[in-house]
């Protein structure tokens, strides 16, 4: 079991670390049920139920676009709101079929609609424009909501116009299984995946400011009216299950309308491709116009690697504009210099002489500024590309002007997933979630194959826009070797802008084989101190309940706050 780091060890060694040779990744929240549904039964226990005096009315729809029969299915639905600590104010059931009589004692305020082929969506439109509740959630026979679960989202709607909550699913067996316990709101994770799913709480005011529910030939209308509603409010996550879902209520495989509907009224320029990891539509941005690239680059004494970085880089970037500016940090190799004497005489190549003590912010600050790109795009030395099209999909997500900085999907030679995103406070100061996981395989949630919002991506392949790169004075030269690549998105997500991880552009990255990953225990404490409410509050693009001291997306156990406070007690004793 990996946990957080006990040995003292002096500033120079290794604090931060990273295997070169990962174990087998462990088993993610719904690879280990017996855990999960443990978890659950205490998460449930320990809840408190102030939110009960929530005056907020409620109006819920169990929808079915087709007529359903299942009575039994409805049944257990009707009974779940009974139960409910905050009683709904309505309950309207759209083609669900059954005995009158049977669901007369849930009251009167349940009223069933049954419609003609393809009405089913009218009705349900109507009736979300026309409630006078202030809320409404749209379910699907056989759906359970847990006894808080109104209360709850009623919580979550304060200063919000929608609130979700976490879900499972009841088996074949009966059992609970397939935990989705959700990130929250990331707006790019929810258009490209649909990971919000069931429950959602939306203000009635909201439904009707974006226009109304609005039907879709192959479902998703409410995957739709999330997305609308998300777009111009604030959308709230619960952080509880909430909900167990029904075998009907399962949600469509593919909405490529949603995406279409979304390049209309954001006037994006894109298309819906397909993921090549998934097979399921998701959507590609096409990179900004009149995009220019500094590909800024640091080495010293790595021949093979520049080589290697600048070619396959050159190969497979010709259809952006580009030019590199690689950063000499006092190489003394003969094959080195002969490499950079050959280099210089490209038209598109910048040779820097910086032979500074090593300071990767400081290299690549002043790099930028004999760059001449409008974008700059930095590189560690030791990356490979492999594919035609990474940097267009990189420059894509920069057509956004609210999203201030991109990463790509990197893998270790051997194949291993080494990075989908930085968790900040993983494994101690920051860590990357799924790190040493099959590159064949999604990850919890697919979040090593989707795009997504995170709270920072790695400098090894970082690329931002130069006017946000000299507004934000660059990476932090205070913090050294490590972190201010951590430390730079932090400071754009804090002034609003999004950090986005785009795993199309995908390339190999040999992870510092001459100097290894280091920072000093100074600046790591000072990195803590300035994140010291992030660090607390924890890292909102991962559910509280998974584990931060390993990688796997597993469910964290009672005592990780003890042990993370322990390791930054002994890293404060480095100093």
């Amino acid at each position: 079991m990996t946990e957080y780091p006990k040995e003292r060890t002096q500033s120079s060694q290794r604090v931060l670390f990273h295997p070169r040779e990962q174990p087998d990744h462990g088993p993610d929240v719904a690879g280990d049920l017996a855990q999960y549904r443990t978890w659950l039964e205490g998460d449930e226990k320990l809840r408190t139920h102030a939110s009960v005096r929530e005056s907020l009315s409620f109006a819920v729809f169990f929808y079915s676009s087709k007529a359903t029969s299942d009575s039994s299915a409805i049944e257990l639905s009707l009974r779940s709101l009974s139960a409910q600590t905050l009683q709904p104010t309505s309950v309207i059931c759209i083609n669900c079929v059954g005995s009158k009589k049977r669901f007369s004692r849930f009251g009167r305020h349940v009223q069933f609609v049954q419609s003609e082929e393809g009405d089913a969506n009218a009705h349900l439109s109507l009736a979300l424009a026309n409630t006078p509740a202030d809320a409404c959630v749209i379910l699907a026979p056989g759906d359970v909501l847990v006894p808080d679960a109104l209360s709850l989202l009623a919580s979550g709607l304060k200063g919000a116009d929608a609130a979700y909550g976490d879900e499972d699913s009841y088996g074949d067996d009966g059992n609970l299984e397939n935990p989705i316990l959700k990130p929250d709101y990331s707006p790019q994770f929810a258009l490209q995946s649909g990971y919000v799913g069931r429950p959602v709480a939306f203000r009635s005011q909201a439904i009707r400011d974006v226009g109304g529910f609005q039907p879709l030939s192959h479902g998703g209308g409410e995957r739709d009216l999330l997305l609308r509603i998300g777009e111009q409010g604030q959308v709230n996550h619960v952080p509880h299950v909430l909900c167990h879902r029904g075998k009907t209520g399962k949600d469509m495989e593919e909405h490529e309308e949603i995406f279409r509907r979304f390049f209309a009224r954001t006037h994006f320029d894109g298309e819906v491709s397909r993921n090549r990891f998934t097979k399921r539509k998701r959507i590609v941005f096409h990179p900004p116009t009149n995009s220019f690239v500094s590909i800024i680059i640091p080495f010293r004494n790595s021949t093979r690697f520049l080589r290697s970085v600048v070619e396959s880089v050159t190969q497979t970037t010709k259809e952006i504009k580009t030019e590199f500016v690689l950063v000499d940090n006092g190489s003394t190799d003969p094959e080195t210099a002969s490499l950079i004497e050959l280099l210089g005489k490209r038209d598109d190549v910048t040779i820097v002489n910086d032979p500074q003590p090593f300071n990767w912010a400081s290299l690549n600050n002043d790099a930028a500024k004999v760059a001449n790109g409008n974008y700059l795009l930095f590189l560690n030395d030791d990356i490979e590309a492999l594919h035609e099209g990474w940097l267009s999909l990189l420059l894509g997500q920069l057509q956004d002007p609210r999203v201030g900085a991109v990463g790509a999907r990197l893998l270790y030679p051997n194949q291993r997933l080494q990075h989908c995103g930085v968790v900040v406070g993983m494994g101690g100061a920051a860590g990357h979630l799924l790190s040493g996981l099959p590159s064949t395989q999604p990850g919890y949630l697919t979040m090593a194959v989707t795009p997504r919002e995170v709270s920072a991506v790695t400098g090894a392949c970082l690329l931002t826009p130069r006017a946000l790169f000299e507004k934000f004075d660059g990476f932090d030269v205070s913090l050294g070797i490590d972190l201010n690549d951590i430390d730079y998105c932090l400071r754009l997500s804090d002034e609003g802008y999004r950090i986005i991880y785009e795993p199309g552009s995908e390339l190999i990255h040999y992870e510092s084989p001459t100097r290894g990953t280091s920072a000093s225990a100074a600046n790591i404490i000072s990195f803590m101190k300035r994140w010291e409410a992030l660090l607390t509050a924890g890292d909102r693009f991962l559910h509280p309940a998974i584990t931060r001291a390993q990688v796997t997306a597993g469910l964290g156990s009672a005592q990780e706050k003890l042990r993370w406070q322990q390791w930054r007690t002994d890293v404060e004793a480095m100093q």
